[in-house]
């Protein structure tokens, strides 16, 4: 380079050289860069990895040159697409997001995190999709994504706290209170033998569960014993089979009279497992959830509960990020909101012997 000359700015990669490397149009790569419809699942992984390895970013400045914001908000979930539309509770959580979101003129778009496993080319799916910020629901224990967006600056909130990561905006559900009341309520009727049917580990919702059901019992004067604590896994078949796999490996003078599940979700095949053993509930067995789903009054017996204010947590989250958004301060940047216990006639007293 000549004395007194300017360095040269590296070559930006454009999306036409994206689309000639992966092989596809150029419209295609603008459609896996805005997660739209209408693409492959193998032609869309032959582009993202087209895009990190050549280092592309698509061009936002052009794009905030016609309007400063996108109005739409990400809503980014730990769990698949097929499990979001299985779970009645986050039917319930996403109906308070896009209401908010509705009422002050903002759509969303939903992205599970099998989209982009946890790596840096996260960040990016979220820029390139254009959006003005992040939900991010469920956020793991020393969450790299949560890092990742903290470190950029960008717009976010978490619902559930990020455990790790200091000083970000959450909203979240007072879960060790709310277990803890769950397994109060199951002492309260008699029962001095109770299991856990527990969460991932890896998120501060099964960690917090799990502490307030192991709180309720040393405070009671009961043992706390890690062979009641059966991991729910992550869908409700592996929640039968883990209850079913526990009650043939245990003897059954060593069985629990009193059950606590993660929520009311693995609660119905939890209690499908057991009287498929030929236990009865409550009679034998009591049964008490979390979260309070629509259909658990419903069941047969109706299910006993931890009502948790679902709708507001997803509305409360929206609140908070749409100031952030606007690079407005918001007052209350974390909010912990309360639960109650809600009895039904799935539990009963521990049968006498």
């Amino acid at each position: 380079m000549a004395l007194g000359s300017k360095p040269r700015r590296p070559k930006s990669v454009t999306i036409t050289e994206v689309a000639r490397a992966a092989r596809v149009s150029i419209a295609t790569v603008s459609r896996v860069l805005t997660n739209s419809p209408g693409v492959g699942e193998e032609t869309r992984q032959r582009v993202r990895v087209v895009i990190e390895e050549l280092g592309y970013h698509p061009n936002l400045t052009a794009r905030s040159l016609v309007s400063q914001s996108t109005r739409t908000i990400a809503v980014i979930s730990m769990q698949t697409l097929g499990q979001l539309q299985t779970q009645p509770a986050l039917g319930q959580l996403f109906r308070g997001i896009e209401d908010v979101l509705a009422h002050e003129g903002y759509r969303c778009t939903v992205l599970s995190r099998d989209e982009f496993k946890q790596n840096v080319a996260g960040l990016r799916l979220v820029k390139g999709s254009g959006v003005d910020g992040v939900l991010l629901n469920g956020a793991k224990v020393n969450d790299p994504f949560a890092f990742e967006l903290a470190s950029y600056g960008f717009p976010f909130v978490t619902i559930g706290r990020a455990i790790g990561l200091v000083n970000t905006h959450y909203v979240d559900i007072d879960n060790l209170s709310g277990a803890y009341e769950a397994v109060r309520a199951l002492i309260g009727a008699g029962h001095r033998r109770i299991a856990h049917v527990c969460g991932s580990q890896q998120t501060n919702l099964g960690i917090e569960r799990l502490e307030g059901y192991r709180r309720a019992l040393i405070e009671a004067g009961l043992e706390y014993n890690e062979r009641l604590v059966i991991e729910a896994g992550m869908t409700r078949r592996e929640a039968y089979r883990a209850v079913g796999e526990f009650l043939r490996s245990t003897e059954k003078r060593l069985w629990p009279t009193g059950v606590f599940v993660f929520n009311d979700f693995f609660a119905v095949p939890v209690m499908r497992a057991l009287l498929d053993s030929g236990i009865r509930i409550p009679n034998d067995m009591s049964v008490i959830g979390f979260d309070d789903d629509d259909a658990s009054e419903y069941l047969n017996p109706p299910l006993a509960s931890v009502r948790a204010p679902i709708y507001q947590l997803g509305a409360e989250a929206t609140r908070m990020l749409l100031p952030l958004v606007r690079g407005e301060e918001v007052a209350r940047p974390q909010v912990l909101l309360p639960t109650e216990v809600v009895l039904r006639a799935s539990v009963g007293p521990p049968a006498s012997g």
